[in-house]
């Protein structure tokens, strides 16, 4: 089932979906230091996060298996189909995935693509909604919706494909709802601290390691999505 792509946006635009995102974008920095070289994918709903991360980077591209982005003059958009990627095999240093293994029908065939498309020792990171966490248990939740992971299934899929998970964090441990900068913040330490699996989202880094799905040629035409400018960058 496809996110409500209206209500992705809406939140993210809101002050909760703001502190949100930079919590987010706190876990990812975490397991992505510096992206300085490279090129960068973003696969999914990744606009309220992909400007940072690839702002030191000359190859961004924004893909989607649904219009949900919205583009700029220096991130390219496109909606593609998730499990056929229209990327040469081995053509990609890291892919940023949110907003997208909770709602295809094959999670096993997306990130057979995203093993293929990877260059050798290439990275991905996806935030998921976590099984378990407050947030896929509220409807109006931006993570409420689609199908959340354990870390040990979401570990599991990843290294059926080829993807070996090397290291994990996770975020959101407030629940939705009413938060405060300071309240939230706190929240966060806490929960990492003390509750790491009370976490509402799960952000896994993985590395192309192992022969995964076999390595097929793919070339399909790009629907394009029309470009306005990207949320602005979180600090």
């Amino acid at each position: 089932m496809r996110p409500d792509t209206e209500n992705l946006i809406r939140f993210y635009e809101s002050p909760e979906g703001m502190l949100a995102r930079r919590l987010i974008l706190r876990a990812v920095r975490r397991l992505w230091p510096e992206i300085a070289d490279g090129s960068l994918v973003g696969f999914g709903h990744t606009a309220p996060w992909l400007p940072a991360l690839g702002r030191d980077l000359r190859e961004v591209l924004s893909l989607a298996p649904w219009p949900v982005e919205r583009g700029s003059a220096t991130v390219f958009c496109a909606v593609v189909d998730a499990d056929a990627l229209p990327l040469a095999s081995g053509s990609v240093s890291r892919v940023f995935a949110a907003h997208l293994l909770e709602h295809v029908g094959d999670v096993s065939a997306v990130l057979a693509e995203v093993w293929r498309v990877l260059e050798d020792g290439g990275e991905m990171v996806c935030v998921v909604s976590a099984r378990g966490g407050v947030w896929s248990r509220r409807e109006e939740s931006p993570f409420g919706s689609g199908a959340p992971f354990s870390r040990r299934q979401l570990g599991a899929l990843l290294r059926a494909r080829g993807l070996v998970p090397v290291a994990a964090e996770g975020a959101l441990f407030a629940a939705p709802g009413g938060w405060r900068r300071f309240s939230a913040v706190a929240a966060e330490r806490f929960g990492r601290r003390w509750f790491p699996r009370r976490a509402g989202v799960h952000v896994v880094l993985a590395r192309k390691e192992a022969p995964g799905a076999e390595v097929v040629e793919v070339r399909r035409s790009l629907s394009l999505v029309p470009r306005s400018p990207l949320l602005p960058a979180p600090n």
